[in-house]
């Protein structure tokens, strides 16, 4: 898997994930998904499950926890990930930045597969609604200028 980029793009995906903690395997939500890392909102019993005697995370200092998803087409990727960022986005909710840490030939494959697929078909989505949008521009133009003569 490539490291040379710093940010990579984040591709929404809804799912469940399981995390695996001192204190046991808790379920939490995924929010998104890259090449470099996954993205997970909880509520505050699952994070109280997940860092039970946590103080502080930061990427120096980051936590390593096992993590279980599933992907479209691919199918589960089990690993090993490093928390770097943890936000209060509500009264409620949290969420975790979590870069992959160990991921064997499988599951590289699998993401890199997963994510070059969902960017593709969104690329060509663009286009789709580019061309449509230069054929209507073309048509209205055609109708002036028929008017006009």
């Amino acid at each position: 898997m490539s490291r040379s980029l710093i940010y990579h793009t984040q591709l929404t995906r809804n799912g469940t994930v399981s995390v695996e903690s001192e204190s046991g395997s808790v379920n939490t939500q995924l929010d998104a998904v890259s090449k470099s890392g996954i993205v997970l909102h909880c509520d505050y019993q699952a994070l109280a499950n997940i860092f039970p005697k946590t103080p502080s995370l930061s990427p120096k200092q980051s936590v390593k926890l096992d993590v279980d998803f599933g992907l479209p087409e691919v199918g589960r990727v089990t690993t090993t990930c490093d928390v770097v960022s943890l936000r209060r986005l509500s009264r409620d909710t949290f969420e975790l930045q979590m870069n992959f840490a160990e991921l064997n030939d499988r599951a590289v494959r699998a993401v890199e597969h997963y994510v070059e697929r969902q960017l593709r078909i969104s690329q060509n989505a663009k286009v789709t609604q580019l061309n449509t949008i230069n054929l209507e521009t073309l048509s209205s133009n055609e109708e002036k200028v028929r008017h006009v003569a």
